[in-house]
């Protein structure tokens, strides 16, 4: 016979799993999955949002969103709306 558990102990026994999985998993793997998960929350952010998020994590003042921002769509003086280092524009 299985025995009940409250839904605090269900939540411990949740935790402990949880524990023991990860204590199990590789480096990669949980990469992997801390990849996924923090992509999959960020799907419905629009760029104010992540702006606001990306300032917050690094505690500055735009400085790494200007960063990222660059990266994702440099501005160049010949093309101010290329998108790449190779001038390809939108």
């Amino acid at each position: 016979m299985e025995r009940k558990l409250t839904s605090n102990q269900l939540q411990q026994l949740k935790e402990k799993f949880c524990a023991n999985v990860v204590d199990n998993m590789e480096l990669d793997t949980l990469i992997e999955i801390v990849y996924d998960q923090l992509l999959e929350s960020y799907y419905r952010y629009d760029q104010q949002d992540m702006k606001e998020e990306i300032v917050s994590y690094f505690c500055d003042d735009d400085q790494e969103y200007n960063t990222l921002i660059n990266e994702v769509n440099p501005y160049t003086n010949t093309n101010p709306e290329a998108v790449s280092d190779y001038g390809v524009g939108k």
